[in-house]
């Protein structure tokens, strides 16, 4: 049964200056409250996150839309068949589960989706939850709420469907973009092409839409480098203030802030405040706060924005071969993610590498020693060209393989040391 109604939302928190960005995640900490609670937070260099949304999503989504569709013909029950619905709702959970598993940007909107929303409120009557309250409903409403509910839900679900195709397109041509605007190595050609004529000329050619007339809910601050830790709480107002409501709601100061320095005391205690400034660090930032699947689009968008702008290339790590843009160095060849164990993909790649050269190492004897072997039985044994070809075909194959982790090194060295074709 599907009966958390806590809410979540993200706040990606790009860092211009630094180059920094931080995604930091928020549950709601009960479902009458504006207070949030921050369990996650990661930190990346400028833009990560779109290359890691982008990446996670590459395949899975498409499979997850084609899921998603295979609900349709649930959609025209009668509202009383509960088991029914109820199992297709707990499906639709499942996909939204595998979703947040992807990427912690699904993890901040998927379970706010107005699907839930709407069939919380079928469940409310359809079970006759209402009667924990000791509230009286009659029949008649009773059914006329369920058909409301399971009405909206249905719909709620079509418009879910439709905006799950368009995103899956979306992601495929974001992957298409990074490549063709960020990524020297794709296209050689226009390395020497600053991003921004690269998207133009991207926008031209393929996708005439690109990067244009889209609103973005960006919020501008100054504020200190530290940002919130999980743990901590915030307050959320879910309906932010738009700027021409601000504008009318905005008091604006008249004081005479000189008047500070005509008296001692004030001038003393201001003094001591300008101390403690000066030694923070505060830089500009922009905020986006995200929690529709909308937002998701627009988080999207600004980070690629901000690529291009900035002039930051991206590049495929050498050992996962994911895209990354640089963390410290422009030449960077190895991406910050870190893996089992604690390991970052530059120790990986030169255990990996050592491992590679120790299996080499062992191949090129092998080969120089049944190379010679044969040499010496030519004469004797005609087949041993023949088997000695066999016997290279054989330990070629069994090299990748163990390169690829296929075999171990045991069983690597037990197929070159076999005496089948001696």
């Amino acid at each position: 049964m599907l009966t958390d109604r806590k809410k979540t939302f993200g706040k990606l928190r790009i860092l211009l200056e630094s180059n920094r960005e931080y995604f930091n995640y928020f549950r709601q900490t009960r479902t009458d409250s504006k207070d949030y609670l921050c369990t996650e937070q990661t930190e990346t260099s400028l833009g990560q996150h779109l290359l890691d949304f982008l990446e996670s999503n590459k395949t899975t989504f498409q499979k997850i839309c084609s899921h998603y569709h295979r609900i349709d013909d649930y959609l025209t029950r009668d509202c009383q068949d509960f088991d029914k619905i109820q199992y297709y709702l707990d499906f639709i959970h499942d996909i939204y589960q595998e979703l947040a598993d992807t990427d912690i940007i699904w993890k901040s909107v998927v379970f706010n989706s107005q699907v839930l929303f709407y069939h919380r409120w079928y469940i409310f009557y359809a079970t006759k939850e209402y009667l924990l309250d000791s509230a009286s409903v009659g029949e008649e409403t009773r059914l006329e709420k369920m058909r409301l509910y399971w009405d909206l839900t249905r719909k709620a679900i079509l418009e879910e469907i439709r905006l799950f195709d368009i995103i899956s397109s979306f992601i495929t041509s974001m992957n298409n973009a990074v490549a063709f605007c960020l990524d020297n190595s794709a296209f050689p050609e226009q390395a020497e092409m600053h991003p921004n004529k690269r998207t133009y000329l991207y926008q031209t050619l393929f996708d005439t839409s690109f990067l244009l007339n889209d609103s973005m809910k960006v919020f501008l601050n100054l504020s200190e480098k530290e940002s919130i830790i999980p743990g901590e709480t915030l307050e959320h107002l879910s309906q932010p203030i738009s700027p021409i409501d601000q504008l009318y709601q905005r008091t604006f100061s008249s004081k005479d802030y000189f008047h500070l320095f005509q008296n001692a005391d004030s001038r003393k205690a201001y003094s001591k405040y300008l101390q403690k400034v000066q030694k923070k660090e505060v830089e500009l930032t922009l905020n986006l706060n995200i929690q529709t699947i909308e937002d998701v689009y627009t988080a999207c968008i600004y980070s690629f924005f901000t690529l291009v702008s900035k002039n930051i290339h991206v590049r495929r790590c050498r050992y996962c071969n994911r895209y990354f843009s640089p963390y410290n160095r422009s030449d960077e060849i190895y991406c910050s993610r870190i893996w089992e164990k604690n390991k970052s993909c530059r120790e990986l790649y030169h255990e990996k590498k050592l491992k590679s050269d120790e299996l080499t190492q062992y191949y090129r004897k092998a080969y120089k020693k049944h190379n010679t072997k044969k040499q010496r039985n030519l004469k004797n044994k005609p087949s041993s060209e023949k088997n000695f070809k066999k016997w290279s075909s054989m330990a070629k194959k069994a090299l990748e393989r163990a390169k690829n982790n296929e075999i171990t090194f045991e069983e690597f060295q037990k197929i070159l040391n076999s005496s089948e074709y001696d």
